[in-house]
């Protein structure tokens, strides 16, 4: 009997629209590993709790020309296709290392094999 091949995720790092579907709006979102036409990202909003789930706020917006409002993450990552998403996010950035470190240990903690330089949580 032949073995079975492995699905390997490759690493991916960039910002990209969520396209809206007839239940949600469109959100950022971050992908981080990516499969054929799947890809696992994390999503950002402005709400505190989303389907009665509470967000993780993080320390400064991601969207560097909206500075009025807070950011939140989704405490868990979602598995979507490729044509779930829109074009590339340019002002979207994690400004902190504590930030940045949340997202990937948040990530880490679901399988996310990403280490953080500093370790400050």
């Amino acid at each position: 009997m032949a073995k079975r091949k492995s699905s390997k995720w490759n690493r991916r790092h960039e910002f990209k629209w969520k396209k809206a579907t007839k239940s949600t709006k469109g959100h950022p979102a971050y992908i981080f590993e990516s499969h054929k036409n799947r890809r696992k990202f994390m999503i950002f909003t402005h709400s505190e709790t989303t389907e009665g789930t509470k967000n993780i706020e993080l320390k400064h917006n991601i969207d560097s020309s909206d500075r009025s409002r807070k950011s939140y993450m989704r405490p868990f990552y979602f598995i979507g296709e490729y044509t779930d998403f829109e074009n590339l996010i340019t002002n979207c950035i994690l400004k902190l290392v504590e930030d940045n470190c949340l997202v990937f240990y948040t990530g880490m903690a679901m399988g996310f094999d990403m280490l953080c330089a500093e370790n400050v949580l």
